[in-house]
């Protein structure tokens, strides 16, 4: 009888103890997938804005090179006085 016993306690043990650390590992994975989601999220993020700065840059040196006046070309595509020299330049 008390082997009997003795062996129902460590199944019980042993089937908390797994689902415990299952629960541990479906925490961490689950984490762990966030964690990625979010970094993803964020690298894509920056190479959308720099396409869309060189994008910009692009349009403006067009504009530009079209005759266009400085004054509405940097109005238009919001780039900066450093950025609008920058172009000017190398034109």
């Amino acid at each position: 009888m008390w082997i009997e016993d003795d062996d129902k306690m460590r199944e019980f043990y042993r089937q908390n103890e797994e689902a415990y650390w299952n629960g541990v590992l479906a925490t961490a994975k689950a984490e762990g997938i966030a964690e990625g989601i979010a970094e993803g999220e964020a690298i894509g993020e920056a190479r959308g804005i720099a396409k869309e700065r060189k994008n910009l840059l692009e349009a403006a040196r067009a504009m530009l090179n079209e005759g266009m006046d400085r004054l509405k070309v940097q109005h238009f595509t919001k780039l900066t006085d450093e950025e609008m020299a920058s172009l000017l330049k190398s034109n």
